[in-house]
C-alpha cells in the first residue's frame, strides 16, 4: 500500500498576519479544507493510499485539527509533534510509527498545493510493482523564482542534484516527493537530521533527501506536472479562487467526496 505523509505542523504565519485564526491546512477553499484539496490530487489517482497527517500539538488542542481531520476522513492517521520542528523533513519523522508498509512507496505531500499529473502516478505505481528502478521521484513546473526548490536534470528526466531556494535550472519542484520505499525515506531523513544538515534558509527540507539517495547510488527521476496550483499564501489562494480551472478542479473533488460519503 502506498502511503502519503502530509507534514502540516507549521504556524501558517502569512495567513495569521492577515487575520486568519484557523491553522492553514483547515482553511476552507471553495468549501473544502485546504489539506483535503491537496490530498485529493493524490487520492484521485491512488484511492487506496494510506494517509498520515502530522500536526502541531497546539493546533490539535486549540484549533480542533484532529477532530476535523477525523471527521473529514476517518481513515486518516494523525501523528502529533509537541512543538515546531526544524523543518518539514524532521516533521515527517513523527509519522514513521503509523506507516503500515515500510517497503512500499511513500509520497510526502505539501498541504497547500493541488495538481494533476497522470505520468507521475504511473511511475509511482511502477516503482511499487518493481517495474521502475527509481529510488526517488520529483514533480516539477517551470520557474526561476528563488522561493522554490529546484532540480538539476540530465537526459530529460534524470536528476543530478536538488537545491533549496537556488534556481539551478528551470525545473522548480512541487511538494509531492516520491520515494520507492518509506523505509529508505526515513533512513535518509533521520541521517540528515542527526547530522544537522540544513539547507535553504536553515531548515530541514524534504528535497535534501534526494541528494542523499543520489549519493548512495540511487536513481532519482523527475516528471513535469500537467496542471498545478499553489495555495500557500493569501495572495496565492486568492489567485486560485479567481482561476476557473481551479474552481472546476475543486468542484470535481467535492462531487467525488459526496459520492464516497453518501
Amino acid at each position: 500500500m502506498v502511503s502519503v505523509i502530509m507534514p502540516m505542523a507549521g504556524l501558517g504565519s502569512r495567513f495569521a498576519a492577515v487575520g486568519e485564526a484557523r491553522p492553514k491546512p483547515v482553511i476552507s477553499v471553495a468549501g473544502v479544507p485546504m489539506f483535503q484539496v491537496a490530498l485529493g490530487s493524490v487520492l484521485a489517482e491512488l484511492p487506496d493510499a494510506q494517509t498520515v497527517c502530522v500536526v502541531l500539538d497546539e493546533h490539535r488542542m486549540r484549533g480542533g485539527m484532529a477532530d476535523l481531520l477525523s471527521r473529514v476522513d476517518p481513515t486518516v492517521r494523525i501523528a502529533v509533534v509537541p512543538h515546531l520542528t526544524g523543518g518539514a523533513l524532521e516533521t515527517c519523522l513523527a509519522s514513521a510509527p503509523y506507516i503500515a508498509d515500510l517497503s512500499a512507496p511513500v509520497i510526502v505531500l505539501d498541504c497547500d498545493i493541488a495538481f494533476m499529473s497522470p505520468p507521475y502516478f504511473d511511475r509511482i505505481r511502477a516503482m511499487h510493482s518493481g517495474l521502475d528502478d527509481s529510488a526517488g521521484l520529483l514533480l516539477s513546473f517551470r520557474s526561476r523564482d528563488p522561493q522554490y526548490s529546484y532540480a538539476e536534470v540530465a537526459d530529460g528526466n534524470r536528476v543530478l542534484r536538488a537545491a533549496e531556494k537556488q534556481p539551478i535550472s528551470d525545473r522548480a519542484l512541487i511538494g509531492a516527493y516520491g520515494f520507492r520505499s518509506a523505509h529508505a525515506f526515513f533512513e535518509v531523513a533521520r541521517g540528515i537530521v542527526a547530522r544537522n544538515e540544513r539547507s535553504g534558509n536553515g531548515e530541514f527540507y524534504v528535497s535534501s533527501a534526494f541528494n542523499q539517495l543520489l549519493a548512495g547510488g540511487g536513481i532519482v527521476r523527475i516528471v513535469d506536472v500537467q496542471q498545478y496550483w499553489s495555495m500557500g499564501t493569501p495572495q496565492a489562494l486568492t489567485d486560485c479562487l479567481d482561476d476557473p480551472e481551479f474552481l472546476r478542479y475543486v468542484g470535481q473533488l467535492k462531487t467525488a467526496l459526496s459520492r464516497t460519503t453518501s
